[in-house]
């Protein structure tokens, strides 16, 4: 630990404290919950994975205990043993639940508190290990990194929960958990060798940098620049201090800085609140149906009326934000939107309601504004596309917890309390980025007014950004169309689930992000004309997919749907900012041209799924789908033949 620098070591020591502390509450919570919800439904894995919750307070409450001496070096070794101890009463608690399980236990109920209980300790937990592995690593502590994996391991135990209660209460496959938990076992068994043995962290990356160890040489003060404020002579942050006064130029936030670490934040929690706002009705289209007596076609308004309104917003808060500045736009946006989620949750009648979505799809479209252009201001060129990237999965943890959180929420006291625990969860988010995020350092106005027309006209005359915004738009259409038709479909006979139940088919989502990357890799190996094509199939083989009628054929129809959807927009919109960037093009403007048809597609598919459903039922949907995929890739095959411009 000696190559990190006092001040910084003391930063780091600080995170890694409140990081335990987040993970002892977090785990004292969910034992609580997991073990009274397990007792109420008889479910012996429900309470095994409370008591494994109980095991790893154990193993958190190890290093916060090695941290709050004055030499944590010196607590290394007992940490180890103890976090050692800890992953080996895991495995038995594991295994003995398992094992009864198989050898003739009772068979647990249905709990719909234990898969919300497992989908959000799914989406947490992740978080917290990554976290505390990357300051264990930074710190050279092998009982931080250990415990980290004890969390990552939780993790997969909330999978093995979830995929159990999930297939017991849908197919009844109650064998599929103890299976599956024996195998997490066995794992827990290897972490605790390797704890016990004292595996060493990773070092850290400043370790391979020799430490100055000489003073300066003496000069005539006189002549010397004044020593800038900082932590001491070989610091970075004195070094970039020391740039700054002699340049005068600030090169934007970096990493290890206050300012990089509220940024980021702030514009993960606002992505969180938005997309929580945007889509948290999906899921509640029946209930919606039911309650204001519309159809199925008139109910999908309440998404495509947000989308639509959305992709107006973009041309418009876009440029009005290169005018006025970034953080007053985004504060203003989701003030709004806090506020009209709340009187959403409210509406007298449905004419209200569509118009309150609608006014709130023009204020959620603050965040996709001004978001990525705020951090490449903001921070350092080095590190803006990691905050970028965090700012996107706050989008999707953030779509992902609005479906889930309502779907749960209505069986507790319908719609209404559903889309006010929504509007609470993104008022909290509102209020914490306006705390959190640093106003603007690097923002220069620019009047966009006189070349605005210029500029649109001029991403219309390259063919094939003219196909790619049709592909956003097929793209989307298909895939919302199908998740908006699919509730209805899941909560009728033969299925007849619970709108819980339902809601847990957008953890498919958790593929999409995965397969997204997976296939901008490929596509830089391959092409992306070659890639897009063979994503697209992808999806109509998942489209297929969900027109037999066994629930295991839908879902894993939805999944592959999933895989391809992402993986398809994820290369298309890379292929858009690349086309536009080799032709000279204002990339800008063509990424917010494929945003803007990439929501019109997202409101015309989901409302025409509506009356796809009510008029043939799932075949029609289907085929709706499986005909904008198809559209798609015949632009995609159109794209092969336009001038390359040097883009693949």
């Amino acid at each position: 630990m000696s190559a990190v620098t006092t001040p910084g070591r003391a930063a780091l020591v600080r995170r890694v404290r409140l990081l335990v502390a987040a993970t002892i509450g977090w785990n004292v919570v969910e034992a609580v919950v997991a073990i009274s919800a397990g007792v109420g439904a008889s479910s012996a894995a429900l309470i095994g994975f409370g008591l494994d919750s109980v095991v790893e307070v154990s193993s958190a409450a190890a290093v916060a205990w090695q941290f709050a001496g004055r030499d944590p070096e010196a607590r290394e070794r007992v940490a180890l043993r103890v976090i050692a101890v800890a992953f080996f009463a895991l495995a038995a608690v594991v295994t003995t639940e398992a094992l009864r399980l198989l050898l003739g236990g009772a068979e647990p109920r249905h709990s719909t508190v234990g898969l919300a209980l497992a989908a959000l300790s799914l989406a947490v937990m992740p978080v917290l290990s990554l976290a505390q592995r990357r300051a264990g690593r930074a710190l050279g502590s092998a009982s931080a990194v250990a415990d980290s994996r004890q969390t990552l391991l939780c993790t997969y135990l909330s999978a093995v929960l979830l995929a159990g209660l999930l297939l017991n209460s849908t197919l009844g496959w109650w064998w599929a958990d103890p299976l599956a938990a024996l195998v997490i076992a066995a794992v827990a068994v290897h972490e605790g060798r390797e704890a016990w043995r004292g595996t060493p962290a990773a070092a850290p990356r400043s370790s391979h940098r020799p430490a100055a160890t000489t003073a300066p040489a003496a000069t005539d003060r006189s002549s010397r620049p004044a020593r800038p404020p900082g932590p001491g002579v070989g610091c970075p942050r004195a070094d970039r201090q020391a740039r700054r006064v002699t340049t005068g130029e600030w090169p934007g936030h970096q990493v290890g800085e206050p300012g990089f670490r509220r940024a980021a934040t702030g514009v993960f929690l606002a992505g969180i609140a938005v997309f929580v706002s945007l889509y948290a009705p999906q899921s509640l289209l029946p209930e919606l149906t039911r309650s204001f007596g519309v159809s199925p076609a008139a109910s999908t308004l309440a998404i495509s009326a947000t989308t639509g309104a959305l992709a107006v917003g973009l041309l418009v808060l876009g440029p009005l934000s290169d005018r006025r500045g970034r953080t007053g736009i985004l504060h203003a946006s989701l003030a709004a939107s806090a506020a009209l989620a709340v009187l959403i949750a409210l509406a007298p009648t449905w004419e209200v309601l569509l118009v309150l979505r609608g006014l709130q799809g023009f204020a959620l479209a603050g965040l996709p504004a001004v978001a990525v252009a705020y951090l490449r201001e903001e921070l350092h060129p080095r590190v803006s596309s990691r905050a970028i990237g965090l700012y996107v999965s706050g989008t999707a943890i953030g779509g992902l917890s609005g479906r889930l959180v309502s779907g749960f929420l209505t069986e507790v006291g319908g719609w209404r309390t559903a889309l006010g625990g929504a509007a609470a969860l993104t008022v909290g988010c509102a209020v914490a980025v306006r705390l959190l995020l640093p106003p603007s350092r690097r923002f220069i106005p620019v009047d966009r007014a006189g070349r605005l027309l210029r500029q649109l006209g001029a991403a219309f005359t390259d063919p094939a950004l003219l196909a790619l915004y049709g592909v956003a738009a097929l793209l989307m259409g298909g895939f919302v169309a199908v998740y908006n038709a699919v509730t209805f479909r899941l909560e009728s006979p033969p299925y007849s689930l619970t709108p819980a139940l339902v809601g847990l088919v957008f953890l498919a989502y958790l593929l999409g992000s995965a397969s997204s990357p997976t296939a901008g890799w490929l596509a830089d190996r391959a092409g992306r004309r070659v890639v897009v094509p063979l994503c697209l199939v992808v999806m109509g083989a998942g489209i297929a997919l969900t027109l037999p009628t066994p629930l295991w054929c839908v879902i894993a129809g939805l999944c592959v749907l999933t895989v391809g959807f992402f993986a398809a927009h994820g290369v298309a919109s890379g292929w858009v900012a690349a086309r536009a960037h080799r032709g000279g093009r204002p990339v800008g403007q063509a990424a917010s041209l494929y945003s803007f048809w990439y929501y019109v597609g997202s409101s015309v598919g989901g409302t025409l799924a509506g009356r796809a459903w009510q008029e043939g039922g799932w075949p029609w949907v289907a085929l709706l789908a499986g005909g904008c995929t198809l559209a798609a890739l015949l632009l995609t095959v159109l794209l092969g033949r336009t001038r390359p411009l040097g883009v693949r």
